[in-house]
């Protein structure tokens, strides 16, 4: 059964001061391991990246660090990375049934489109070291820190709709070059 890798909003702008504090300082360098290990195998990938509709928008298409060369790449403007895209039409046309995904943020984009993708018959590798999640306020003005967070969603996540793995097992699991 055919695989593909979705590396979800690895974008400059998921950095930006407006997005709150984040955990997992080493989710970019894994999903990024994810993706040379792809690459040196030839096998299929892609990137979704986040295009806002706001000008200068941390997450707009026009800030430094949007496209991304050399893979698939899926312009979203949706938390889904297959709503308003060609996602589905790309995975069928090769014919694959199982993604690893991994990205920004665990709670947000990364966890509506791994909840869609099973929803939609995909088997679904969570490479929750790749993940990053930020801090939220509740209404109550107290706040949530981002760990509790990212770990409270893979743990929703895990079982029901993914199967939530390290960096490391997603890459031993790939076949040889």
């Amino acid at each position: 059964m055919t695989s593909a890798l979705m590396l979800i909003d690895y974008q400059q702008g998921r950095d930006d001061a407006w997005f709150g504090k984040g955990n997992n300082p080493a989710a970019e360098a894994n999903g990024l391991a994810l993706l040379a290990t792809r690459r040196a195998r030839d096998l299929p990938r892609g990137i979704v990246q986040h295009a806002s509709v706001t000008p200068g928008w941390p997450l707009s298409p026009d800030r430094p660090g949007f496209a991304l060369d050399g893979e698939k790449h899926i312009v979203k403007q949706q938390n889904s990375a297959f709503i308003g895209t060609d996602l589905g039409d790309w995975l069928a046309a090769r014919g694959i049934a199982r993604l690893t995904v991994a990205g920004m943020t665990t709670e947000h984009c990364v966890s509506t489109t791994v909840r869609m993708a099973s929803n939609l018959g995909y088997s679904v590798a969570l490479a929750g070291d790749a993940c990053r999640a930020k801090a939220k306020r509740r209404a109550g003005g107290d706040g949530l820190i981002a760990e509790t967070i990212h770990q409270t969603e893979l743990a929703i996540l895990d079982s029901e709709f993914a199967h939530v793995i390290t960096t490391a097992d997603a890459i031993d699991a790939l076949p040889a070059a």
